[in-house]
């Protein structure tokens, strides 16, 4: 079969010929993959960053979001059969350790994630444990569901705050992003905002019927206080990644507000005046990936329910090519003239 491969360290990935997987574990499923995405994990190991070079053992298999079809399963599974079609989650939780028992599953202790310290999905069959796999019934478009992995990310990061009549703030203009605040807006806020600097991803978001800001272009909090009237932000969902944004969210943030932070920041330290937080009481929530499998089950009912326009996930879809094109997409990501593209699999 072929597949997508970091060689070796060092930037780019290389189209190669490898052994096709079979199942060993008794507890595993076969997937022929349909769809997968190039996220930003993808992109920096493509670029080989410090966080890859710490992280990323070559030679290795990238990709962890997707959908694909069962076509062989171990004499262990119960809950899947062949002929199934799936998304999966990134997180491989071992469902022993304390923290799994616990409910935790997306920090398990022994957690491998998919595509990082595993071999990932940009392969034309792929191997994984049953207990990551989410069954679809075939109510939404499949290359809707192919995105089910970072829109749970977006609506587990704006699932933890009460929303409605509240004025929020979603900061970055990425798929996730806009999906979060796409998302928020079906739960009746008071004011929806968001930001970014990119003019293509503005375009989209323009069209998908969200209120845009750039802030390198006016004054963030004074436009704010402005378009809501002086009561200001109540709820802020950071995706930017960005120590200026998070900084900035702190300094924004109304008395008695959320920060929702999903994003993963550079290694640095990052200075925030705490004081400023405190004496506000505001409230600040890390988010780590999705809920197993509440995140999932409600994402996707909100897909099913049409209450988050498929002609907007159609929009954010941005590009689709072969997977053998992966470059192309990669090349789209540096000239940050894309959004979310997908990758699809040759029908066997």
């Amino acid at each position: 079969m072929k597949a997508i491969i970091k060689e070796k360290p060092g930037k780019g990935f290389v189209i190669k010929d490898i052994p096709e997987p079979q199942i060993k574990n008794p507890r595993d499923v076969k997937l022929q993959m349909i769809y997968s995405g190039i996220c930003g994990t993808d992109f920096h190991i493509n670029e080989w960053d410090e966080w890859s070079a710490e992280n990323i053992k070559t030679p290795h298999i990238n990709g962890h979001e997707g959908l694909g079809k069962i076509v062989a399963v171990g004499n262990a599974v119960t809950k899947t059969k062949v002929g199934d079609i799936v998304s999966f989650e990134t997180h491989i939780y071992d469902n022993v350790c304390r923290i799994c028992k616990m409910g935790g599953y997306r920090v398990c202790r022994n957690m491998d994630i998919l595509g990082v310290s595993v071999a990932g999905v940009w392969r034309e069959y792929a191997i994984m444990p049953e207990n990551i796999i989410f069954k679809l019934d075939g109510q939404v478009p499949y290359k809707y569901c192919a995105i089910l992995e970072p829109f749970g990310n977006a609506y587990h990061t704006q699932s933890v705050s009460d929303i409605e009549g509240k004025n929020v703030l979603v900061m970055g203009d990425g798929p996730i992003g806009i999906f979060a605040a796409l998302i928020a807006k079906t739960r009746h806020p008071k004011h929806l905002f968001i930001t970014g600097i990119n003019d293509f991803r503005a375009n989209v978001i323009k069209k998908c019927g969200l209120n845009f800001i750039n802030p390198m272009k006016v004054d963030l909090k004074k436009k704010l206080m402005e378009l809501t009237n002086n009561e200001g932000i109540d709820v802020i969902l950071e995706f930017s990644g960005s120590t200026i944004a998070l900084k900035s969210a702190v300094d924004i943030i109304n008395e008695l507000g959320d920060i929702n932070i999903l994003s993963i920041y550079p290694k640095q330290e990052i200075s925030l005046r705490i004081n400023d937080l405190t004496f506000k009481n505001v409230r600040i929530q890390t988010i780590l990936g999705r809920k197993i499998w509440s995140t999932w089950n409600g994402a996707y009912e909100l897909l099913k329910s049409k209450k988050v326009p498929w002609e907007y996930i159609e929009k954010i879809i941005s590009h689709q090519m072969p997977f053998t094109d992966f470059a192309k997409g990669i090349e789209l990501i540096r000239a940050k003239k894309t959004l979310k593209v997908q990758l699809t699999f040759p029908e066997k």
